[in-house]
């Protein structure tokens, strides 16, 4: 997914404050929007990243990763800007990636059949940025959650990002020592950010005359036969079918998708299928790699194009662009956007 310079692809999803335990008090979408400027502001907002661009355990995020440093030290995701407008009652945010394991950019002249590479300066890595506004107010609020618009960029994934985000909040909570009483009792908590994906045009369609019967795990991944039979190769296929209560509420289906998704990373099966049946007796199957958020996205989230700039985009910004932050805006305040 290449950064174009006159338009942008944006996921649309719905996101809500939230507290661990569950029982603990539950803050406002503001509020957390208030600690996540305060951790920028204090210049705290930086995570290596380990290899593979995955985010470390929390409590071990601050650690050096193992390797060479300077790749480690640009393997990284920040919060480049953030600014929160209490007048429109949105929060515009700007996050960062480095990521040394992309390669440099190249530049072709056909007419000359020649090939040119950018020189990298040291310190640097190939990066890319994603702009994300947020309402939270009531006039953003739906059913699942308060509206985002999330600007789609290279190695920042809606799952990492929301990581990403709830290691900042909760390393403020601890630092903060939030507590709050329990039979007398105080016990500390920590704020969190839940999301959901908004759900697209094509799996509502799908599910209107129709319900989903199950989700399936699937590995289908080839393995040796073993150190004397090196040249056999053998497919082998494990699936695990979980059978749904004939459900077309297409919001408690993105859910259990987005739970069956991590547990089959978490037990190495590399595809996922939705299985759905319709009164005419018609079938939908939509098949996707488990790893691919892309795939994932097309199925059951919305995502939709922006253009019409009135500049040429950058791939990667160090402070929140005006033009492309009030596209996005556009898109979280037009109801006909949130609306099937």
């Amino acid at each position: 997914m290449v950064a174009l310079k006159h338009e942008r692809r944006v996921l649309l999803l719905t996101t809500q404050s939230g507290s661990y335990p569950p029982t603990a008090p539950i803050s406002s979408l503001r509020d957390v929007m208030g600690i996540l400027a305060r951790v920028y502001e204090q210049g705290n907002s930086r995570i290596r990243l380990s290899e593979g661009g995955t985010l470390p355990p929390y409590g071990r995020h601050r650690a050096l990763p193992e390797g060479d440093d300077a790749h480690a030290e640009t393997n990284a995701l920040y919060i480049a800007d953030i600014h929160i407008d209490d007048e429109q009652h949105v929060a515009k945010i700007l996050v960062n990636r480095g990521d040394p394991d992309e390669a440099d950019q190249a530049f072709i002249n056909s007419l000359e059949a020649d090939v040119q590479s950018a020189d990298r300066p040291d310190g640097y890595a190939p990066g890319h940025s994603a702009h994300m506004v947020i309402g939270f107010d009531d006039a953003h609020q739906t059913p699942h959650g308060h509206r985002m618009v999330l600007e789609k960029a290279v190695g920042i994934s809606r799952t990492l990002l929301f990581q990403f985000f709830n290691h900042l909040i909760r390393e403020a909570c601890e630092t903060d020592g939030l507590n709050y009483e329990v039979k007398g009792e105080d016990r500390p908590y920590r704020n969190m950010l839940k999301h959901n994906p908004y759900v697209g045009k094509s799996l509502a369609e799908d599910l209107e005359n129709g319900y989903v019967t199950s989700l399936e795990l699937i590995d289908t991944r080839s393995n040796f036969g073993g150190l004397d039979a090196v040249d056999n190769v053998k497919k082998i296929s494990r699936r695990v079918r979980m059978t749904v209560e004939r459900t077309n509420n297409e919001h408690i289906l993105a859910g259990l998708m987005n739970r069956l998704r991590e547990i089959g990373r978490a037990r190495d099966y590399d595809e996922m299928q939705v299985h759905i049946s319709t009164t005419r007796d018609e079938n939908a199957s939509p098949r996707f790699n488990i790893e691919m958020e892309e795939a994932a996205d097309m199925i059951y989230s919305r995502v939709e194009t922006v253009s019409n700039f009135g500049i040429e985009l950058e791939s990667a910004y160090s402070e929140l662009c005006d033009e492309l932050t009030g596209k996005l805006t556009e898109r979280l305040t037009d109801a006909d956007t949130w609306r099937r």
